[in-house]
């Protein structure tokens, strides 16, 4: 039985698109193990009203205060009696065939995770991305570590939340769980870590997964909270080095220098955006002021992601380039983004 964990926090007007694409699934293999995070809106009217007007089966609504969306999925995991689990947030949506096609691979060859492709939408369900338009397509039965290889090397294959299942004794027995308190890069963090002692990992070349981008969106918000992504790059990498030395030191370059100054790069370079475009500062004060915020917040951050940028030594040209670019000014990193976005 695959244990779907669907944590929910004030997500009345989108919990039913997600309930209802899970109540469709063409097998009832599943439990779906709903973590209401001390939801301050109709979320939990919501529910109700589904689960009286569809009866579904092996449905355990959980309620706890107010914790964030890493302490609702830890108490999924605990709540779980599923052989494998699931993350869904309460607006994502899944194929209708997503259980019937993996119960035969959890049952016949028990991989430690199972992924596939996911597409990117709208709330008005308009296809943003295709999977297969950025990574490769192709079934592939792989070790963890290929598949980080895949991810972090040869940058031909992604995971999200969402797009993939995990063995819970995987979970247990490496004592995986999602660092509470963080709201940004958790499932990266998790991903990540999960990979890195992974014995069999399964791609399926099936798209069944579609993440819901919402028109505002905190991603595309100032926020200095976004930063801490980086701090669950450095969790993971920390874990790795310590679970797996020798698969650490292949992936160094990727993960202690690419992945964390990528992060970095990004969140830094939406931030700046928001303050040009949305608030409509100068490029000299939105510089002055998000590097002000940023060191109140992160103290030594930017020096250190400075630092990191100077002595990077891979060999991906473009990503050195980038580099360049932002070490001579922030505007100037800004402004190359977004000319290559337009050509």
């Amino acid at each position: 039985m695959i244990s779907i964990v669907i944590p929910a926090y004030n997500v009345g007007g989108y919990i039913k698109k997600t309930l209802l694409s899970v109540f469709s699934q063409s097998d009832d293999s599943f439990e779906i193990i709903l973590v209401d995070d001390g939801s301050t809106d109709n979320t939990l009217e919501v529910v109700h009203r589904l689960l009286s007007e569809y009866h579904p089966q092996n449905v355990k609504l959980v309620r706890k205060e107010n914790g964030g969306v890493s302490s609702a999925r830890n108490r999924g995991i605990e709540e779980a009696g599923g052989r494998y689990i699931l993350f869904l947030d309460g607006d994502d949506l899944i194929a209708p065939d997503l259980v019937q096609r993996l119960m035969p691979i959890c049952y016949e060859i028990e991989p430690d995770i199972i992924c596939w492709g996911y597409d990117i939408i709208t709330d008005d369900m308009e296809t943003l991305l295709k999977y297969e338009e950025k990574y490769a397509y192709e079934h592939q039965e792989m070790s963890g570590e290929v598949a980080l290889r895949h991810m972090l090397q040869y940058r031909n294959m992604h995971i999200c939340m969402g797009s993939a299942l995990f063995k819970k004794e995987l979970l247990d027995r490496e004592k995986i769980r999602f660092t509470e308190g963080c709201t940004n890069g958790e499932d990266r963090e998790f991903i990540l870590k999960s990979l890195a002692v992974s014995n069999s990992v399964i791609f399926l070349a099936k798209t069944m997964f579609y993440y819901v981008q919402r028109k505002h969106s905190t991603t595309k918000s100032f926020n200095m909270k976004r930063f801490e992504a980086i701090t669950a790059v450095e969790r993971a990498s920390r874990f790795i080095q310590e679970k797996n030395p020798e698969l650490f030191s292949k992936l160094q370059t990727q993960i202690q220098y690419e992945l964390i100054l990528e992060q970095f790069l990004y969140n830094f370079n939406s931030c700046y955006a928001h303050l040009l475009k949305e608030q409509g500062m100068s490029y000299r004060k939105a510089r002055k002021q998000l590097l002000h915020e940023l060191e109140n917040k992160w103290p030594g951050l930017n020096d250190r992601m400075l630092n990191l940028m100077k002595y990077y030594k891979g060999n991906n040209i473009k990503f050195l380039f980038r580099l360049k670019c932002f070490r001579i000014s922030p505007l100037l990193y800004y402004w190359v983004l977004k000319t290559l976005k337009n050509l």
